[in-house]
């Protein structure tokens, strides 16, 4: 039937329906309708609050899109401690079925919630929050974008007034857009061709948290297809280091999520990743990397492992007084997510028995 459908779209490339139905074809085509809102991305990000008189509190936002089709923000406050961010209201309305989304905390001032999404004409847009409010922007300069795209966002610079946004063209190569001086531009240089169509993105900065300065290391993973199986593809763009490619060894689902952390390594300019995806029975392994050493020899299953099989996946990491700990989100349904929470990952990494955190039961 697939192939049918496919060529059928293809004929319609004149008729001004053919955008239209080819996107629902997309939505339909692996799963069927009733998953379009658990394949709708997910995106989450750490920030600390500072309080007059109290210590900084680590605190995570998480982004999706509810059964309404719009988008909202949930609160992590603590272990266990959530709430719908935003009073409960969501923070953007004018969202396609099924969009992928990113986030960063960046901008002008450094400061502004940045949440990459696109609107029901399929463009790509952010909507920014201040602290005070949320402002839908202007359609960003994508160009040929590609209807099933993934995104993925980073910052960059001493106040993170750099952001930089992958995304995959109706080729099937990956392309960059980047913010610099108040102004969004493409990026003229390296398109990364060879991933799978469709493919999930995952993308860190892991220097720029603690280096103050304008260094980078950026690490960006994505599907290809790898002889008789599918494979993840490490990117590593590092200041004063030519752009590097790496097969890593684990096999994968073709449609897993991926979700990245990075945090600082012992010694100077050392730092660690933790990469989170879908084995090819769809449960959530764990892989390591130090810059030091290098990746780990395999893939591991956390004790506190979930089943993700396609579901997006997001991971935020952030240190307290038990150390580097770790949390991973699986989107479960239009309103739900999975936690995966582990403490102290560099040392004796405790996984909790993964928790169902539903929208519904939460107070705002």
């Amino acid at each position: 039937m697939g192939g049918v459908l496919d060529s059928l779209l293809e004929t319609l490339d004149a008729w001004s329906l053919a955008p239209n139905l080819r996107r629902l074809w997309i939505e339909y085509r692996d799963t069927g309708f009733d998953d379009i809102f658990d394949r709708a991305g997910l995106a989450a990000f750490p920030l600390q609050i500072k309080s007059t008189g109290n210590p900084e509190e680590e605190q995570i936002r998480v982004y999706f899109v509810n059964d309404d089709g719009k988008l909202y923000e949930f609160a992590w406050l603590g272990p266990r401690e959530w709430r719908r961010g935003n009073n409960g209201d969501p923070i953007a309305s004018d969202v396609r079925r099924g969009t992928p989304l990113a986030s960063v905390i960046g901008g002008v001032n450094g400061v502004e919630t940045y949440v990459f999404y696109l609107d029901t004409d399929s463009n790509l847009r952010a909507v920014v929050g201040n602290g005070g409010g949320w402002t839908v922007g202007a359609r960003l300069p994508v160009t040929d974008m590609a209807d099933d795209t993934s995104l993925a966002a980073v910052t960059r610079g001493k106040r993170n007034d750099t952001i930089r946004v992958y995304y995959q063209q109706t080729s099937g190569d990956l392309k960059l857009l980047w913010f610099s001086d108040g102004g969004w531009f493409a990026s003229g240089g390296r398109v990364l061709t060879d991933p799978r169509r469709g493919t999930k993105l995952a993308y860190v900065n892991a220097i720029e948290r603690w280096s103050g300065n304008n260094d980078y290391s950026f690490h960006l993973f994505y599907i290809a297809e790898w002889k008789t199986s599918y494979k993840i593809i490490h990117q590593s763009d590092i200041l004063g280091s030519d752009i590097d490619q790496k097969v890593l060894s684990p096999d994968v689902r073709p449609d897993t999520g991926l979700a990245v952390v990075a945090w600082r390594g012992s010694g100077a300019g050392e730092y660690n990743l933790r990469l989170y995806f879908a084995d090819p029975d769809g449960e959530v392994l764990e892989y390591g990397y130090s810059s030091a050493k290098g990746w780990d020899q395999k893939a591991t299953k956390p004790s506190g492992t979930t089943s993700s099989m396609s579901k997006p996946l997001a991971a935020v990491t952030f240190s307290d007084d038990k150390g580097q700990n770790v949390q991973v989100l699986v989107k479960d349904g239009s309103a739900a997510l999975v936690e995966m929470f582990a403490t102290a990952v560099a040392t004796m990494e405790k996984w909790d028995k993964p928790e169902v955190v539903n929208w519904n039961g939460l107070k705002d």
